[in-house]
């Protein structure tokens, strides 16, 4: 209150002795009267100081975090990381890429193959060399085509796929008469060979 000297004068300590009368009466205990020039700057309530605090106190917690979080970072190129995950991006397109070719190439190897096994072939390695493989993956009707050269294959090399001639193809046991003179001529005459004289 000494701030007010220079504006009450004479009247100070006239002045003083009220406030100070006032704030010490018990009727006023709760209701007690301070005087603080607002104009230094220097007088802050006492809620307004604790909210300053706690505010500071949260700042200076959040800034503590990021900066523990941010040193993680440090010595780090953003620049290299970025070109990586683009790379990294282009690596797992690439792979589902190759993977669905792989795929692709597995279904077709093994329609061909059941389809070179169900038309009797005996070498399906040597079947696969005379058809046009490309032609048949680009196929829009794959099943069809692959019949279809299947047949023509049986038709130029018809020694690469099975025969349904019973003698080339026995079903069961047969009878022991080949040295007879009459099993040799049944079997000569089953494969078209002329009799021996």
């Amino acid at each position: 209150m000494e701030f007010l000297k220079n504006v009450l004068g004479d009247r100070y300590s006239e002045f003083e002795t009220l406030i100070k009368n006032y704030n010490e009466n018990p009727e006023n205990k709760d209701k007690q009267v301070k005087i603080a020039d607002l104009g230094s700057g220097q007088y802050v309530s006492k809620k307004k100081y604790d909210d300053a605090i706690e505010a500071k106190d949260n700042y200076k917690t959040q800034f503590d975090t990021a900066s523990e979080k941010l040193k993680k970072f440090e010595g780090v190129d953003v620049d290299k990381i970025q070109q990586e995950l683009t790379q990294l991006n282009l690596d797992l397109e690439t792979e589902r890429k190759n993977n669905q070719q792989r795929e692709e190439e597995y279904k077709f190897s093994n329609e061909l193959e059941t389809a070179i096994r169900e038309a009797g072939g005996r070498n399906p390695k040597a079947i696969k060399g005379i058809l046009d493989i490309e032609a048949l993956k680009q196929s829009k009707d794959r099943t069809t085509d692959i019949q279809a050269a299947l047949e023509a294959a049986k038709e130029s090399d018809a020694y690469l796929f099975g025969t349904n001639e019973p003698i080339y193809n026995p079903v069961g046991p047969t009878q022991n008469h080949e040295n007879s003179p009459s099993g040799l001529s049944a079997m000569r005459a089953a494969m078209g060979l002329p009799e021996e004289r």
